[in-house]
C-alpha cells in the first residue's frame, strides 16, 4: 500500500483510532454508572442530583470524543484514483485483504494505466503539431483512378489448398503434409524426423504457426487440437518464433494467394537438416548447445542467435 496511504492521512487515522478508543471509553463508563444505579448519600434527593449530573456529564464525554471523530474523518482526504474506480473501490472492504491483496493491485494497476493515458495524449499532441506536410509530386489525376483492390487470400477453396500441399509434396521429398481430422484448417508439416510444424490456416492466409519435436503430441487425452501448449524443448520454441515472424514477413496482399505460403513453406523446409547444417558465420554447429535456429529470409542462410546480428 505504499505511495497510495498519504502522510496527511496517515496522521487523521491514527487521530481517529484514538478518538475511537476515547469514544468506546466514554461510553463504557455511561453504561457502567446506568449499571450502578444511584448510589445512597445523607438524602435521597442529593443521590438523584448526583446520579444525573454524572449521567450529563458522561454523555457530554461521549458527545465530545465522537465530535472529534467526526472531524478526523472528515478531514481525512479522498482518493481520486478510487473515488473513480466504480463499484471496484468495494474490493478494498475485503476482510482478507493481507491474504488475497487485488485492491491494491487493482489500484496500482489503475493508476499505471492513467499515467499511460495521459503520456499518450500528450505524444499525440506533440506530434500532431509537428507532423511533416509531404507532398510527392502531382498526384490529382491519380485520385480519380480506382484503387486496386486487393486479393483475398483467405476465400480460398479448400480443394486448392489440398492441391497445392499435394503438389509440394511431390516436388520435395522428406516433407509431409497432412489435413488435422478434427481441425479442417489445421494442417502438419513433418520435415523427415526433425521436427513437426502445426499451421493454422484460413485460406491461404496463415494464422498460427507452432513447432514441436517429431515425437511430441499435438493432440489432448481429448482428442482436441493443442496449439497453445509450447514444445518442451528450448530449441523448438526458438524456431516457432522466428516461424511467426517469418509468417508475417510473407504475408503478401498485392500478390497471388499462394505466394504467400509457397514463400513460407519454401523458409520452413531449410529446417530439413536443422541438425547437420552449420552456421554461416561462424561455421559451427552447435554455438551454447544451440544448433543455427534461425533461416535467413532471402538466402535461406543459416545463423546461430548471437551470430545472426
Amino acid at each position: 500500500m505504499a505511495g497510495i496511504i498519504t502522510k496527511e492521512n496517515v496522521i487523521m487515522i491514527t487521530s481517529s483510532i484514538s478518538a475511537i478508543q476515547k469514544l468506546r471509553t466514554g461510553v463504557s463508563k455511561t453504561f457502567s454508572h446506568l449499571h450502578q444505579g444511584i448510589g445512597a448519600p445523607k438524602t435521597e434527593d442529593d443521590a438523584k442530583k448526583v446520579f444525573m449530573t454524572q449521567f450529563q456529564q458522561d454523555l457530554v464525554n461521549v458527545k465530545n470524543s465522537f465530535d472529534e471523530l467526526e472531524g478526523c474523518i472528515s478531514s481525512l482526504q479522498l482518493l481520486k484514483e478510487a473515488s473513480t474506480m466504480g463499484t471496484l473501490g468495494q474490493i478494498s472492504l475485503d476482510p482478507v485483504l493481507d491474504k488475497t491483496p487485488i485492491y491494491p493491485q487493482i489500484l496500482q494497476t489503475y493508476k499505471w494505466s492513467s499515467k499511460l493515458r495521459e503520456h499518450a495524449q500528450t505524444a499525440d499532441n506533440i506530434f500532431s503539431r509537428q507532423a511533416p506536410k509531404r507532398v510527392y509530386g502531382h498526384i490529382s489525376g491519380s485520385l480519380s483512378k480506382k484503387r486496386k483492390s486487393q486479393i483475398q487470400s483467405h476465400v480460398i477453396n479448400p480443394v486448392h489448398v489440398d492441391k497445392f500441399f499435394d503438389t509440394w509434396q511431390k516436388n520435395h521429398a522428406g516433407v509431409d503434409v497432412e489435413r488435422v481430422e478434427t481441425s479442417p484448417n489445421v494442417f502438419k508439416v513433418t520435415l523427415g524426423r526433425t521436427m513437426q510444424v502445426v499451421l493454422v490456416l484460413q485460406g491461404f492466409i496463415i494464422e498460427r504457426v507452432v513447432v514441436r519435436a517429431h515425437h511430441e503430441k499435438i493432440l489432448l487425452e481429448d482428442g482436441k487440437l493443442d496449439l497453445w501448449t509450447q514444445s518442451k524443448y528450448i530449441v523448438f520454441r526458438k524456431i516457432t518464433e522466428h516461424a511467426t515472424s517469418a509468417m508475417l514477413n510473407f504475408h503478401f496482399t498485392t500478390m497471388p494467394p499462394e505466394l504467400s505460403i509457397k514463400s513460407f513453406m519454401l523458409w520452413l523446409n531449410s529446417y530439413s537438416r536443422l541438425f547437420i547444417t552449420p552456421c554461416k558465420k561462424c561455421g559451427k554447429i552447435l554455438k551454447g548447445n544451440m544448433p543455427p535456429t534461425w533461416r535467413d529470409l532471402i538466402t535461406l542462410d543459416s545463423f546461430h542467435e548471437s551470430c545472426r546480428q
